[in-house]
Order: C-alpha cells, then sequence, then structure tokens
C-alpha cells in the first residue's frame, strides 16, 4: 500500500518541476519578446532647448515592455569637454508594467556662462568648442536579465561673442579732455539671449591712463553686437599702448587683452 506522505510528496515534486518549466518558458518568452521590441523601438531622440541664459539638451524614446515581468531602468546623462565635467544629470529610475510602453527622457542644463574653469568660459565665449554628450541607459527585466546602452555623440557649442573684434580708436577734445572711442564688435553665435556688461583700462608701460563706464548690452540669440567704450584722459596716448577690455555675464568676469598699435 502506498504511503500517503510519499504520494504528497511525490505530486509537490512534480509540482515544483512543472512550476521550473514554466518559469523557464515565460523567462525565454520574455526576454525573447523584449530584445525583439527594443529592437523595433523608435530610437532616442535628442533636441536642444534654450532658457534665461541656460542651454538644455533633452534626450528622449518611447520603450516597450512586451515580456512578463516589470522592465526596470535608469537614464544617466552628462556633458564633457576633455575631461571636464560641463553638466550632469541622473533623473529617478524608472518602471514600465508587463504589456504597456512608457515614455522616458532625461533633461540635461548647462549654464555656459557659470563654468568655474576661466580657460573653458574663456573658449567658450570667444572660441566655442566640441563637447561629448554622453548618455548611458541601464534596463533590467526583473528578475531575469539586465542590459546597459551607452552613447557618446559630439555636440558642438558655438561661441557666445565670436568674431570679437576691437576697431580702431578715434580721439576727439571734450572740454578740455581727451575723449578716446573704441567701438567695439561681435556676435553671438549661440542660441541664448544674454546680457553683458563691458568695460575697459588704457594702460601704458604699465601704467593705467585711464578707465571707462560700463556698456550694458543685449545679446540677441543668433545676432551681432555693435558698441562703443569711451574713456577720458589730460593727454593723448602714444601707441602701442593696451586695451584691457573687461566682459561680466552673469557673475563671471573675463579679461582680454587688446594691444592697440595706433
Amino acid at each position: 500500500m502506498a504511503s500517503p506522505l510519499k504520494g504528497a510528496t511525490g505530486a509537490i515534486g512534480l509540482a515544483l518541476v512543472l512550476l521550473s518549466l514554466t518559469a523557464l518558458v515565460t523567462a525565454g518568452y520574455s526576454l525573447y519578446a523584449e530584445f525583439r521590441a527594443l529592437a523595433q523601438a523608435p530610437a532616442f531622440t535628442l533636441r536642444q532647448e534654450s532658457e534665461a541664459g541656460k542651454l538644455a539638451l533633452v534626450l528622449s524614446g518611447d520603450l516597450p515592455n512586451a515580456g512578463l515581468y516589470p522592465l526596470a531602468g535608469s537614464l544617466a546623462l552628462a556633458l564633457r569637454v576633455g575631461q571636464e565635467p560641463l553638466a550632469l544629470a541622473a533623473p529617478a529610475p524608472f518602471e514600465i508594467a508587463p504589456g504597456s510602453r512608457g515614455a522616458v527622457s532625461a533633461r540635461l542644463t548647462l549654464e555656459p556662462f557659470s563654468v568655474g574653469n576661466e580657460s573653458l568660459l574663456r573658449r567658450l565665449l570667444l572660441n566655442g568648442t566640441t563637447a561629448l554628450f554622453l548618455a548611458n541607459l541601464s534596463l533590467t527585466l526583473r528578475p531575469l536579465a539586465s542590459a546597459q546602452v551607452s552613447i557618446a555623440r559630439p555636440t558642438s557649442l558655438p561661441p557666445a561673442m565670436g568674431n570679437l573684434s576691437v576697431g580702431r580708436p578715434t580721439l576727439s577734445l571734450e572740454g578740455g579732455r581727451i575723449v578716446i572711442s573704441i567701438p567695439v564688435a561681435f556676435r553671438n553665435y549661440t542660441p541664448l539671449t544674454y546680457t553683458a556688461s563691458l568695460s575697459c583700462a588704457l594702460s601704458m608701460q604699465g601704467s593705467v591712463l585711464g578707465l571707462c563706464e560700463p556698456v550694458t548690452v543685449e545679446a540677441p540669440a543668433g545676432q551681432g553686437v555693435a558698441l562703443v567704450l569711451r574713456l577720458s584722459l589730460m593727454r593723448e596716448p602714444s601707441p602701442p599702448y593696451l586695451l584691457e577690455l573687461h566682459v561680466r555675464v552673469g557673475q563671471r568676469e573675463l579679461l582680454i587683452p587688446v594691444q592697440v598699435s595706433g
């Protein structure tokens, strides 16, 4: 006569085998279905936006979960020039339920006029540069498998004060003093509209001859800017002399020396 306990144990063992087989089948199906859906999913798009002196890079896409298990993930963004990080972004992780789709996006905000590295700030203002945009997408089909996808794309950062030029100074006599008018021009190649304050100091052989009053200008996105700096002296300077151009944007100030030959 068969033991009831032995029969129950056998039934439990058979049930465990069936459950294991079912788990393997559903796991295999989920992995296959998810990888197939991801391969057919629309590519991520990268767009550029601007707002109040800030430049934003937005990476967005639509991810399907065709499997039978939750799809969890995270998206991290970075913008670098060489080893110098300009901006980092790590939004909250996301989860997509089985059989549904989820919109995934991350926003990276760059404040180009707040860069702490003075050499890099000078390059961004006067010459522009090429930065490397990095995106790292981590996906986990819980509890089965995980994968990581990395994207690296060069991104052009145009100069905010490109083609900066200091024109030939002109002299005039006003109230017994020599007034020097110095034309300055540049072009804002960025998509950002910003306000800058420019002033100058005139020196010759290490001695400061005069200071000019600051001039505040608005630099519209993609447009040229022209202004005139004026300073008054007791006597006419003899070229060559040094013009120190001070540019303030936001909380940062940049000194640009310009040699004036005459």
